[in-house]
Parts: structure tokens; sequence; C-alpha cells
């Protein structure tokens, strides 16, 4: 199959054999759509537009599944496990999760023009207005958090392989502390009343 965008709003998956057209997606309300993006494994289409939205579509049958309010956007991007999407919206970058559509993280003040994502599941890069290109670690994502009475098992994936576990109490203010060592595994165990705390991990420089 070959996926195209169009200024009319549509996007339009093709045969590759014949050169016919099999489905022609109309989700998009207004504006043209500026990039299209299949998962690798090929079940799944993403497209972004001028209307501010991105679309995920079933590519065997052209439904669509969902929509992501992301603003209007040139570059729309799976992840290699296709878990997560990448959107590049007025120079910034979004990370999306697919199974649910939530916002994971924004990358503000990039000046990106441009977005690619490796096949390895380990970097992602972005060239800039300026001219430069970047080359990226993926998003650490924080897969699961199990809490229990007295701590809380958390597990995660991307990054640069090393991690640093971080807490705060709950809110969007305050300082993030420490927790525990920087680590090389993709898990942590954490004591104390865990309810009571915000945690992420961040991907620290490899040594």
């Amino acid at each position: 199959m070959l996926a195209s965008a169009s200024a009319d709003g549509t996007a339009i998956i093709w045969q590759v054999s014949s050169g016919e057209p099999l489905h022609v997606l109309t989700g998009h309300s207004g504006g043209a759509v500026w990039s299209v993006d299949f998962s690798p494994d090929g079940t799944l289409l993403a497209t972004i537009g001028d209307d501010g939205t991105t679309q995920i579509w079933r590519a065997s049958d052209g439904v669509r599944l969902r929509t992501l309010p992301s603003g209007p956007g040139y570059f729309v991007r799976f992840s290699a496990n296709a878990q997560w999407l990448y959107t590049m919206i007025g120079g910034d970058i979004k990370f999306w999760r697919v199974s649910d559509g939530a916002l994971l993280n924004t990358f503000t003040g990039l000046g990106a023009s441009s977005l690619a994502v490796a096949a390895n599941g380990k970097y992602f890069a972005y060239g800039t207005v300026g001219g430069v290109l970047v080359l990226a670690y993926t998003t650490v994502v924080i897969t699961s958090i199990t809490h229990q009475r007295f701590h809380a098992t958390l597990q995660w994936e991307g990054g640069s392989g090393r991690y640093q576990v971080q807490r705060r109490r709950r809110g969007s203010d305050g300082h993030w502390h420490r927790v525990g060592r920087p680590t090389t595994a993709t898990a942590a165990c954490v004591s104390g009343r865990t309810n009571h705390f915000n945690f992420r991990v961040i991907s620290l420089t490899p040594k």
C-alpha cells in the first residue's frame, strides 16, 4: 500500500500493484492534509493537516479510529512499536499515546521544520529553521505504576538506557527530587507513601 496527502483535505490509500485507490479518507474538516505515516506493521495510518487535528485510521478498510487535537501541523510519525505518535506543529513536537490519544509530552521552542523516527526505536530527529539537525533519544514513557501499601513499582521504556527516577508532591508545582541512584534498569521499586507523589523518569547521558 501507498498513502498520499492532498491539498483538498483528503488522504488516499493506494494499492501499489494496480495503482488503484483503496480508500479515500475524508475525516479532516478543511484545508490541506500535509503528512501521512503508516505504522511499522502497516495496520494503522496517521494523517495531520490544517484543520488542527491528527487522525488515526485503520489501513485495511479506511475506518477512522481516533482524532487527536494536535493543532495544525506538517509532520506526523509513528514510533517503532506503533504505540506512540510524534506530531510537529508550529516548530514544536508533541508526543502522544496511540491507544487512548493522550498527550504525554510537548517539546517547545525547537523551531522544528522536519521530523523523522528511527526504525530501531532508539532515536528521533528533527531539522530546524536555522539549518541545524538534532538527533535525540526517544521519549521515556512510564508504562505502568503499581501502588501497594508502602511502595510502588514503576516500569518504563524508551530513552538513552540510563535513567533517574524522580518524584514530587502532587500538583504541577514544586521541585523534582531524585529517588535512588541512576540506573540502567527499566523498572524500580520506590518505598514510602507513594500515593502522595507524582513520578517521572528522566533519560541521562550514557557514560
